[in-house]
C-alpha cells in the first residue's frame, strides 16, 4: 500500500548545482543536439532551458535517496533521459544497462555515451523484459514509458533485495511486496505538478 503523496518545490538551479551539473551539462547537451539533427530523440522545439529542466527532473529523486552500489538498468532510454545526467552525477555506478528498443535511437544512443566517454554502459537494442535478464540491480529507472503488470512483474525480477526503481510518474497498480513512495513536486513560481515513485524491494 502507498503512502500519501509528498509534495516538492523543486528549482531547476539548485538541483542541477546539488548534482555538480555544470561540469557535464553543456557537453550532454551538444551530443543530444547534434544526434537529435538525425534521429528525433526529444522535441525539435526544446530549448536549452527545458533540457536543464529535464535534467533535473531526472535527478530530482535522488534528493530523497541515494542508490546502493550495484548495477543499473533504464528502461525506454531514449536520448539518455534520465539514465545520462544520473551516470554523470556518479549516481549509478558498476554496469548500467540502457534499453531502447528503436534502434535508430540505440545507435545515437551509444554515440552520445561514447562521446561523452562514459564508461560501463551497454545500450540494448531492444525491450525490457524481450528476453531474460540474469543481472540483478540495485537500481532500475524508467520514465516516458506506461507501466503495466508484465513490466512490473520484469523489473520486480531483476531489483536486487534493497534496491529501488524509479518510476518518473505515479505508480497506476496495486503492488504487493514491494514498499511504495510517491512525490509531486512543481516549480516554486508554477502550478504543474508531476509525480515520481520509489519503488523498493
Amino acid at each position: 500500500m502507498s503512502s500519501p503523496v509528498t509534495h516538492i518545490l523543486f528549482d531547476v538551479e539548485s538541483i542541477l548545482a546539488q548534482f555538480n551539473a555544470a561540469q557535464w551539462l553543456d557537453s550532454y547537451w551538444a551530443a543530444l543536439s547534434h544526434e537529435n539533427e538525425k534521429v528525433n530523440l526529444v522535441s525539435r522545439e526544446t530549448t536549452i532551458g527545458d533540457f536543464k529542466r529535464m535534467v533535473a527532473e531526472s535527478l530530482l529523486p535522488f534528493t530523497q535517496f541515494r542508490p546502493k552500489p550495484g548495477d543499473y538498468i533504464d528502461v525506454g532510454s531514449g536520448g539518455g533521459i534520465p539514465a545520462v545526467p544520473l551516470l554523470r552525477a556518479g549516481l549509478a555506478v558498476n554496469q548500467a544497462a540502457l534499453y531502447e528498443r528503436t534502434k535508430k535511437k540505440a545507435l545515437a544512443l551509444e554515440r552520445i555515451v561514447s562521446t561523452l566517454g562514459i564508461s560501463g554502459v551497454s545500450v540494448i537494442p531492444e525491450s525490457f523484459g524481450e528476453h531474460p535478464v540474469k543481472v540483478q540491480c540495485t537500481l532500475v529507472t524508467m520514465s516516458w514509458v506506461a507501466l503495466n503488470r508484465q513490466l512490473l512483474n520484469a523489473i520486480d525480477s531483476v531489483l536486487a533485495p534493497g534496491g529501488t526503481f524509479v518510476y518518473y510518474s505515479r505508480t497506476p497498480l496495486a503492488v504487493t511486496g514491494l514498499s511504495i513512495r510517491e512525490f509531486s513536486y512543481s516549480q516554486p513560481t508554477g502550478d504543474i505538478h508531476k509525480y515520481f515513485s520509489l519503488i523498493g524491494k
